[in-house]
């Protein structure tokens, strides 16, 4: 599937989010638009990884130098 498809399908998926009330819908909505996502193509590991060295870096940077 192509990038301008998962675009266009993930803003239909928005809309029709937006529309429904019933918390059951919504969900269903939400996993499909999730699954979309290019971030749902990488693994658990990948993303832990990702968050983990964003945590060291914000606990070592000392700010900007003026």
């Amino acid at each position: 599937m192509n990038h301008k498809i998962n675009a266009e399908s993930i803003r239909a998926l928005e809309q029709h989010i937006g529309e429904h009330r019933d918390e059951g819908i919504m969900m269903h909505l939400k996993r499909v638009r999730n699954s979309l996502l290019n971030v749902s193509a990488l693994s658990p590991e990948i993303l832990g990884d990702i968050f983990h060295q964003n945590d060291i870096l914000k606990s070592t940077f000392g700010g900007l130098e003026k």
